[in-house]
């Protein structure tokens, strides 16, 4: 689903998802899976997978992928889509869901970490985009989620600092340096 309409090759979903069965066997359980899933969606799938004899995609006119759509708004970079995506991001991507194979596992962090990287530049382009427009308390906000993505961007506790100061509340603007 993350790829998009990327066709995926089955080799490569069969070894992710099934990588200590030899090759006949991970093959073999990505066929019953890929039938079980057409079963299981509307007209047997063929509005929503674009099955290949050696790939596998969704088709996008027609399957919604919240991390398809948290990208498109930050790519867009508005204010409002930048504000939209800070929504969609609930937190790290599968969070709580594992499937116990080691090729999954790397895979699954490494897209976590992406996102996470670009959540973290979406409230960076958002903090300064609300310090630019003076709009002080929604710059904080958005710093204080930058920094539970990121507690040790000492950038983020600089412009918190400033910000702080610049309201007036020079306590704050010194807690926020000792956390620093």
């Amino acid at each position: 689903a993350v790829s998009g309409a990327q066709p995926r090759q089955r080799e490569e979903l069969a070894t992710l998802l099934w990588g200590d069965a030899d090759d006949a066997d991970a093959r073999n359980s990505l066929r019953q899976t890929i039938f079980l899933i057409r079963r299981a969606l509307p007209g047997a799938g063929v509005d929503y997978l674009v099955v290949r004899r050696d790939s596998l995609a969704l088709d996008p006119a027609n399957v919604r992928v919240d991390v398809a759509r948290f990208e498109r708004c930050v790519t867009e970079g508005t204010l409002e889509s930048l504000a939209a995506a800070v929504d969609l991001y609930r937190g790290d991507f599968l969070q709580g869901f594992g499937l116990g194979e080691p090729g999954f596992e790397d895979w699954m962090i490494a897209e976590r970490e992406r996102l996470r990287g670009v959540m973290g530049g979406a409230l960076a382009r958002l903090l300064a985009r609300h310090t630019e427009d003076g709009q002080l308390d929604l710059a904080l906000e958005v710093g204080r989620r930058l920094l539970a993505l990121d507690p040790l961007d000492e950038r983020t506790h600089r412009a918190l600092m400033r910000l702080s100061a610049r309201q007036g509340h020079h306590a704050a603007a010194l807690r926020q340096y000792q956390l620093c």
